[in-house]
């Protein structure tokens, strides 16, 4: 008997390991600018934990491009997006989607450049490592994104590296693209945008908020299920989104696009500063 229980104790702890999933697999993507390195059925990672199943492109500095939960997709992705034009960029904007940050950024193609990345696993955890740099400002990004198993939470560390040999001011934020369309709401401490959906933006809205830490995200009306964002120390957070009319507009989709800002840090020659993001699947 106590074998048959030892016996069971292990094939559980066996299970619960290989609970974790990790494959590369290749979809067409369109080629947003003329670096040699991008590629136009690039590589996205997949991890499936159990609890969620996140896509990774990191050709496309799409550090997460997908989470779905139970089928249900929490991020908006476009992997062949029209270009609308930003009046405050004062530029065309393809807008693939997903989850991703400033820095390294190509300026060029209002993008963020591509990254390089590989899988560390272990017991219990997968670890995916992305890395790039911009070329002319010297400023490299190393991006772990950790998932345990069975965890709800989605842990990004971005650590930010000058490698100029001069100072830099350094403007950090991170964009997130979530659906907004009937089956959806908006979940925030922000009264203004608290449980708000589709439906009530009439018309193309943006807005500006300044705040210190709060949370962001999308709820599902049909699972209740949600992907939230946790921020602290931030200095502002704008979104944008198309509302009720985005057929209207060229490069419009139903969707909300938040980019959230943290204060401007000088670093210094050889300096490095590290941001924690936390996402929670709840």
């Amino acid at each position: 008997m106590r074998g048959i229980f030892a016996s069971l104790i292990l094939l559980l702890a066996i299970s619960t390991f290989f609970s974790m999933s990790v494959k590369v697999i290749h979809k067409d993507m369109m080629v947003a600018n003329e670096l040699q390195t991008s590629q136009s059925m690039p590589d996205i990672v997949v991890l499936n934990n159990g609890v969620f199943e996140i896509w990774s492109v990191p050709n496309r500095g799409r550090v997460l491009y997908k989470v779905s939960v139970g089928g249900e997709e929490f991020l908006y992705f476009n992997p062949f997006p029209l270009p609308y034009y930003d009046e405050t960029e004062g530029k065309y904007i393809l807008e693939f989607g997903g989850v991703y940050f400033s820095v390294p950024w190509n300026p060029r193609s209002v993008q963020p450049y591509n990254l390089d990345y590989k899988v560390e696993r272990k017991k219990g955890s997968v670890e995916l490592l992305e890395f790039g740099e911009n070329p002319t400002e010297k400023l490299r990004s190393d991006i772990g994104v950790l998932v345990r198993d069975r965890d709800p939470k989605i842990q990004i560390e971005v650590t930010v590296t000058n490698r100029s040999g001069k100072d830099k001011v350094l403007n950090f934020s991170v964009i997130l693209v979530f659906p907004l369309d009937d089956s959806k709401s908006i979940e925030s401490n922000l009264k203004d945008l608290q449980g708000k959906s589709l439906k009530n933006f009439a018309d193309k809205t943006e807005g500006t908020f300044n705040l210190e830490s709060g949370w962001i995200g999308i709820k599902s009306l049909k699972s209740g299920k949600s992907l939230i964002l946790k921020f602290k120390k931030s200095s502002k957070m704008k979104f944008i989104t198309w509302g009720m009319k985005y057929d209207d507009y060229i490069g419009g989709a139903p969707y909300i696009k938040f980019t959230v800002s943290y204060p401007r840090k000088t670093l210094k020659s050889g300096g490095k500063i590290t941001y924690v993001i936390e996402l929670d699947v709840k």
